[in-house]
């Protein structure tokens, strides 16, 4: 009925797919197959079209879920359900004085490597047709949908879970990692300024010459308790005071991200 009334046939508010109504519907649908419709229309599929139509409502219910964790990582592609292993060349390659005798030092190559498996997860639901021409109110219609939104949600609890219980990433030897009641989030810009020290002195591993992984933070990602706090560190403080301006204001878009909590 969607994919019929797209193609501007007229289709009433409540209106079901019903054997008097189902010639029509395909004519719309399947136009080129009109004739074989007037044959008839048992030789004709509409797999096709169906799953079209549920396709786009599966994608509609993906796109509700929020997708924080788009912001903050990078998609791999992998080949099979073997454990892939990727790789990060590293160097120590900074230029170093040439002395009187024209000796150049050799630089050093290494590389740093971590592993992803990728696993299938999956929902499935039975309908009989007593189910669906029985729904009078079309509720089943919604669970393409919301199996859509299943599959955002199981995405964003695998993605933090991991994030959140990954302590061999996140430790002071990786300098990205920093710990003491005065680093806490708070409106006096202590905890933040220690962060953003941090954030600046992150060094490559030795490997790569332990070298200043540099750039610019721009986002500051926290849990629903501290985002009043990371809103009022980011907008715009009218002081009257010059040592009262917020001087992180607009610096770091909040990121809230309520698998934080856990």
């Amino acid at each position: 009925l969607a994919s019929a009334a797209q193609a501007g046939m007229h289709v009433t508010a409540g209106e079901r797919l019903t054997d008097g109504n189902l010639r029509r519907v395909l004519a719309y649908v399947c136009p080129s197959a009109h004739d074989e419709i007037r044959a008839g229309w048992s030789t004709i599929s509409v797999s096709g079209i169906l799953s079209n139509v549920a396709n786009k409502q599966l994608l509609e219910g993906y796109m509700e879920e929020s997708a924080e964790w788009k912001e903050i990582s990078v998609i791999k592609n992998v080949k099979d359900f073997k454990e892939n292993t990727h790789y990060r060349m590293l160097d120590n390659s900074e230029y170093e004085e040439v002395g009187a005798a024209g000796e150049i030092k050799h630089g050093t190559l290494g590389e740093e490597n971590y592993t992803t498996k990728a696993n299938t997860f999956a929902k499935m639901f039975s309908l009989t047709r007593h189910d669906i021409i029985n729904d009078d109110l079309s509720a089943f219609d919604a669970l393409r949908v919301r199996l859509g939104r299943g599959s955002a949600q199981k995405m964003r609890k695998v993605f933090w879970t991991k994030f959140v219980n990954n302590g061999s990433f996140f430790t002071t030897a990786r300098t990205n990692y920093i710990e003491g009641g005065t680093t806490n989030l708070g409106t006096d810009y202590v905890g933040l300024q220690l962060g953003v020290d941090a954030f600046r002195n992150m060094r490559t591993p030795t490997a790569d010459g332990a070298k200043k992984v540099g750039g610019q933070a721009t986002l500051l990602l926290v849990p629903p308790e501290l985002e009043t706090t990371a809103l009022r560190l980011y907008a715009p403080l009218a002081a009257a005071e010059l040592t009262d301006i917020n001087p992180w204001a607009g610096k770091f878009k909040p990121v809230v991200v309520d698998e934080l909590s856990d």
